[in-house]
């Protein structure tokens, strides 16, 4: 269903990719669903609709508009591909392999990442990840990450991940954090979709992070770390929140707009559904008591 987009905007050689991706994608969730009820964990196969479609995305936000300057050689945002075609290398920096997908499920499995509890596999997962530890080199825009391609690096989870399996210092901010944990909460086969918080009063100020299916309650949540640990997350400042809808509907996907008023801006785009203006206090405790299923249903698969 979501992985229509890369073969109505890929080459000839991405459509191959996609074919082949995909199904062993579906073996490796197939994989995945065995081992939780051979433990008695709640199964991905009873996830609601949206929930396994949201699964089934490895793009996380790679849809966002980022200006080309970003982005040098080759653009990896998919808003410059309505036209021209998406090559295989551009496809592949985009999306997670899945010997990626592989190795952090069995990272997972060694540092007991992967239990019963959703909530607490999340909040390890984040807690071990989070970009003040060691394991970070802290790179943000202007500032460029760029692999040995000099292509843009920024949510390349595959290269990232390598270098942290090497022995190197992940490269990047909040966004790539993002795109590391939503692949590595994957591996274990819990859904998740993208969100990006920006301020809507001066100074300005955004972040992002993952919502994840919490099975236990049937609703959505974020780490709590988020609330807690990002000082400029007053409780009365006002955000949007973006979250970024998997590719189910793809006419007219791409399209987005900024507008900006008194130096506030709004994004907007068929790609994004948003809760605008919504104090930090209020997401926090929806995100904290779960955003219900049922709800999330409509904006994830039919709000455009």
């Amino acid at each position: 269903m979501v992985n229509g987009l890369w073969v109505t905007i890929g080459d000839d050689q991405v459509r191959k990719a996609v074919y082949k991706d995909t199904n062993d994608l579906l073996n490796f969730f197939r994989e995945t669903n065995e081992i939780q009820k051979a433990r008695g964990y709640y199964q991905l196969e009873n996830y609601p609709l949206e929930a396994k479609v949201c699964l089934a995305w490895t793009g996380n936000e790679i849809m966002k508009w980022n200006p080309l300057k970003w982005q040098p050689k080759i653009p990896t945002s998919l808003v410059y591909y309505t036209e021209a075609k998406l090559p295989l290398i551009i496809y592949e920096k985009d999306t997670v392999s899945l010997d990626t997908l592989r190795k952090m499920r069995e990272l997972a499995e060694k540092r007991n990442f992967w239990i019963k509890d959703v909530n607490q596999s999340v909040t390890m997962i984040e807690g071990y990840l989070w970009i003040p530890n060691n394991l970070w080199k802290f790179v943000d825009i202007p500032d460029l990450v760029l692999d040995e391609n000099h292509l843009d690096a920024y949510r390349d989870v595959d290269w990232q991940f390598n270098r942290y399996l090497s022995g190197l210092k992940f490269l990047g901010a909040y966004s790539t954090e993002m795109a590391l944990v939503d692949a590595w909460l994957k591996s274990i086969g819990i859904s998740t979709i993208p969100q990006w918080a920006r301020s809507k009063e001066l100074p300005l100020h955004s972040h992002a992070f993952n919502f994840y299916y919490d099975s236990s309650s049937m609703s959505y949540k974020a780490c709590r770390i988020h609330f807690y640990q990002v000082l400029q997350f007053g409780n009365n400042r006002v955000y949007d929140w973006h979250i970024y809808l998997p590719p189910v509907n793809q006419r007219g996907y791409l399209w987005n707009k900024l507008e900006e008023t008194d130096g506030i801006e709004i994004f907007y785009g068929n790609y994004l559904y948003a809760f605008r203006n919504t104090t930090v206090g209020i997401m926090k405790e929806r995100l904290t008591n779960g955003i219900p299923s049922s709800e999330m249903k409509t904006y994830i698969l039919y709000s455009r």
